[in-house]
């Protein structure tokens, strides 16, 4: 078992025995164990075969739940997980993914009306059976049945950060293989979406004999669960996960051709099989194949061009290599003929990043933690922004401790000689910290501003909306542009569709406006790269620089660990055809400084 499955048995344990009414701090043992396991640089099982002593030195795991961690990395599974599935069933677990049911509230169901399965909580919702029930009404109810439809309509797909590490170890286990002579993984997975259904996995073979040793290497990857189709050059495969994963085999001849076309999209094939028509070739799966020569009877013969690379693939048919990326067909052929493909912005490109959480505030990782992770990252330059507190919200730090929040970035500051107005050019050794707040939106588009003389000791602020995702559009776009305008120092507009990949569509706002008044007033829009948001989305992202509208790439981190997450973020501007120049924090950090105090 990997972390992930690990920490998923942690917290459904948890979340279980909050149900079956157990000691509080037993369940926060278990949810907090699988919130450090998810968060680790290494691999337990690795941990524990090196020194299994060294499990119980990880945070919030001790005796007991190191025996668990042994328990499933000896056999695959929890016998105490395993007991309370039976006593329960999964299908309370399906009850607790959909959007805005904790354990509490599936608690309540379970207990008052015995609910325990998706078709059994949307039954007493249709029946108005849950507004009855306490600390419950209508509008709750309402809410729950909407989030039901969603759960239904994401439920099959996978966030990107959960299907990468997916495919790259059954890649990684198909290149252990001898007869393998090259393997990727394809689909909308390598063109980066947000989200993904299946894992296509693509592998060329030695020799053409060598495709059933490959095919019976793939159903030994430890994490299938059961073989659902097999035959000679194809299988499928369920994976503990649920996601399912297809493997194809084809000849090496035919393997840039076949990546290409499992890669996609749908619609970027048809263009490139059209224009390769008009050019006399034709284009499938096993390559180019040239159409100028007829037979005797006048019927035009396939002669075989080439396809054992993309790069080779493109160039047969007059055209440069395109990114998977821009593989939308949102006008990559054009620009690719006529030379004017962007140059996609790259993770090294960025030298700030300018959205930053640290425990004053909600995150879990110290101003010098991050700033160590930040120089770890190549950064130069790093903006500290915890969420400020709001009437419409629970405050989470107060004036004084804010004061110290800035008293501590200066010392910072001071002691590796950046003060933000100085000549000298941070470095990546000692990151130049700024300071900001993230701000909550209200409801009527107010912010709750600081006090003044803390105010005056910020570099810029971030708005963002946290709550009243349910506004007409007109109220919400004229909300967010009052927040845009409240105050000089607000400079960048977080999540700006505030959504949640899987859980929450995004509001109702006129997307179109919110670019152009940020354009207008030299305000940028963040990129949010949690990989649950990745928000603005790839298409607001082309119309951002099409309107000339700022942006930045942000982590939005709440760990230092997840500073990480940039590359998500950079893959989403890359997908919304973001070069390096039209991003804020790719620029020097004293030449940002001058853009974003401008």
């Amino acid at each position: 078992m990997d972390n992930q499955q690990i920490a998923n048995t942690f917290q459904e344990i948890g979340d279980l025995l909050e149900i079956d009414g157990a000691n509080r701090f037993r369940v926060l043992a278990y949810q907090n164990a699988a919130e450090n396991i998810r968060g680790l640089g290494h691999e337990l099982k690795e941990i524990w075969r090196d020194n299994p002593d060294e499990l119980e030195s990880l945070p919030g795991i001790g005796e007991d739940l190191r025996l668990k961690i042994e328990e499933m990395l000896n056999t695959g599974v929890c016998q105490f997980h395993l007991k309370l599935l039976k006593k329960y069933g999964r299908g309370l677990l399906d009850v607790l993914a959909v959007r805005s049911i904790g354990p509490k509230k599936a608690a309540l169901f379970y207990h008052q009306l015995k609910i325990d399965s998706l078709d059994k909580l949307k039954k007493a919702a249709l029946s108005h059976q849950l507004c009855q029930l306490p600390r419950m009404g209508e509008k709750s109810e309402a809410e729950i049945l909407r989030a039901i439809e969603e759960h239904a309509k994401y439920s099959h797909r996978m966030l990107l950060s959960e299907a990468l590490p997916l495919a790259e170890q059954i890649v990684t286990h198909l290149r252990r293989l001898k007869e393998v002579a090259k393997v990727e993984y394809a689909g909308s997975l390598r063109r980066r979406r947000e989200t993904v259904g299946d894992l296509d996995i693509l592998a060329a073979p030695r020799r053409p004999a060598d495709a059933a040793a490959i095919i019976a290497h793939f159903q030994k990857f430890p994490l299938v669960k059961n073989v659902i189709a097999s035959g000679p050059t194809k299988c499928s495969v369920i994976l503990e996960s649920g996601a399912q994963s297809d493997l194809r085999v084809v000849e090496k001849r035919s393997f840039g051709a076949a990546l290409h076309y499992f890669t996609g999209s749908k619609d970027h094939n048809i263009e490139i099989r059209t224009h390769a028509q008009k050019v006399g070739k034709k284009i499938n799966e096993y390559g180019i194949f040239d159409l100028s020569e007829k037979d005797k009877n006048g019927h035009p013969v396939e002669k075989f061009i080439v396809g054992d690379t993309e790069e080779k693939f493109y160039r047969a048919v007059g055209l440069p290599w395109i990114p998977p990326t821009l593989r939308e067909t949102r006008g990559e052929f054009q620009a690719a003929m006529h030379g004017e493909l962007p140059v996609p912005v790259e993770l090294p490109d960025l030298t700030t990043d300018l959205n930053v959480n640290s425990s004053y505030g909600d995150g879990k990782s110290s101003i010098a933690e991050l700033l160590r992770a930040a120089g770890a990252q190549g950064l130069s330059c790093l903006a500290i922004a915890d969420t400020f507190s709001s009437g419409e919200l629970p405050t989470l730090f107060d004036a004084n401790k804010l004061r110290q929040q800035l008293d501590e970035i200066d010392a910072l500051n001071r002691q590796h000689g950046n003060n933000g107005k100085n000549k000298k050019a941070p470095s990546p050794t000692h990151p130049l910290l700024l300071k900001s707040l993230k701000l909550s939106i209200n409801t009527d588009g107010t912010l709750d501003l600081s006090p003044a003389d803390l105010l005056k000791r910020l570099d810029f602020l971030i708005v963002k909306i946290n709550h009243s995702f349910n506004l007409t559009e007109p109220r919400q776009t004229a909300r967010l542009i009052k927040a845009l305008s409240a105050h000089p120092k607000v400079k960048i507009l977080s999540c700006p569709n505030a959504r949640l990949l899987n859980e929450r569509e995004g509001i109702a706002v006129n997307m179109t406006k919110i670019i152009v008044h940020c354009a207008n007033h030299k305000q940028y829009l963040e990129i949010n790269s949690q990989p649950n948001r990745l928000d603005l989305t790839d298409t607001q992202i082309k119309l951002a620089i099409e309107k000339k509208a700022g942006l930045c790439v942000n982590s939005d981190a709440l760990d230092a660990q997840q500073l990480e997450f940039l590359q998500y973020g950079v893959w989403t501007a890359q997908r919304g055809w973001a070069e390096k120049k039209h991003l804020l924090n790719t620029q020097p950090p004293l030449k940002l400084l001058e853009s974003l105090l401008s």
